[in-house]
């Protein structure tokens, strides 16, 4: 009886199905590999996410890169766009601007984006609040044929700067209605303790913005701080 029941669990056993279920495969429009290469040194490579569709590459912000050129895999037989080793230029505005996306098309057609986040690790910066309720224009002398810049200061810490690579801080007057205007330039970040200074701001001239009341905003490589106190801008008597 015992051998007849292990003969029957033995068939049992031998006749149970085996079923194999294969893995999902892969997309074919996907990023393999990013590598940062206009750094000195080793290369730095992003880390690459394929469910948010993302690009993360963390650059120092102490290289002060302005451009970037980094070299692209893709999935076998894929073409991306911006191409690899395409050198973007202009990074410093795209902090600040949408993110750049790059378009994966496989060998069918699909096509897949991802967004290229660039972390700098730069510190928040601190800008102290403006003092004055109002500041004037620059202007051209009307007797004499020569300009008559108008600067003020501002201060604050954690500022970054590389005269050598033009970064330095930047201010941006914003009006009510959300225009954008710049100033003539500024200066250098001045500093003695390498944390706390100050920096100038060479005011726009009459002609190129409006009188009126103005947000300050100020930017500095991939950090930026809108001020809580609004200025007015006047233009000079002469």
């Amino acid at each position: 009886m015992k051998i007849k029941l292990v003969a029957l669990l033995l068939m049992a056993v031998a006749c149970t199905k085996t079923e194999t279920i294969n893995p999902p495969s892969l997309a074919t429009n996907r990023v393999l590999e990013y590598k940062v290469t206009n750094v000195s040194g080793d290369p730095i490579y992003g880390v690459i996410n394929d469910e948010n569709k993302t690009i993360t590459a963390y650059i120092p912000y102490y290289y002060y890169l302005t451009s970037l050129q980094a070299e692209i895999k893709v999935s076998d037989g894929a073409s991306i766009t911006p191409g690899s080793n395409t050198l973007i230029t202009g990074l410093d505005s795209l902090f600040f601007a949408e993110n750049l996306q790059y378009k994966v098309t496989a060998k069918d057609g699909s096509v897949a984006s991802y967004n290229l986040v660039v972390e700098t690790q730069q510190p928040a910066l601190s800008v102290n609040e403006i003092t004055e309720d109002s500041w004037m224009t620059s202007s051209v002398s009307d007797t004499y044929p020569y300009d008559r810049p108008v600067t003020y200061t501002i201060t604050g810490k954690n500022f970054i700067v590389n005269s050598s690579l033009t970064v330095k801080p930047q201010v941006i007057f914003i009006a009510a209605d959300g225009k954008e205007y710049k100033p003539v330039g500024t200066t250098d970040f001045s500093t003695t303790n390498g944390i706390d200074g100050s920096f100038s701001v060479y005011m726009p001239y009459a002609a190129t913005i409006p009188e009126g009341t103005y947000k300050i905003k100020v930017v500095n490589y991939s950090r930026a701080v809108l001020l809580e106190k609004t200025i007015r801008i006047l233009y000079p008597v002469n």
